[in-house]
């Protein structure tokens, strides 16, 4: 996305990393905080708001789909699901193909929406 400097498929495939970055962050935080190691603690703090702001724009972004697609890049990106698992789940009625060929449409669709994004900029 614009504002992150990434494209939207990085931005999700980021997820799950920066989500892990966060918690180690947290307890870095905890750690300062007990030491009262205050300029390690606001450090940490900014680290810690870019992480969390990048993952709300994740979110955000799976929040552009609706249905099936906004629960599929979920599996998928939020939940670290491999495409198998997804097709072996009940979440999604639909075999292993389909969510296959659905992902990389919706791969394309960000992708498309990246270049919509530098063209307006």
């Amino acid at each position: 996305m614009a504002d992150s400097g990434i494209g939207s498929h990085e931005l999700l495939s980021e997820y799950l990393d920066v989500s892990e970055r966060s918690q180690f962050l947290k307890w870095q935080q905890r750690k300062y905080n007990r030491e009262g190691n205050t300029v390690a603690m606001e450090s940490v703090a900014n680290e810690l708001r870019a992480c969390q702001k990048q993952n709300d724009m994740a979110l955000s972004l799976i929040g552009l789909f609706n249905g099936y697609e906004s629960t599929l890049l979920r599996l998928r990106y939020v939940e670290g699901m491999s495409v198998r698992e997804i097709a072996d789940s009940s979440e999604l009625p639909y075999g292993y193909d389909w969510i296959s060929h659905k992902l990389s449409e919706e791969r394309r669709s960000l992708e498309l929406l990246d270049r919509w994004k530098a063209a307006q900029a």
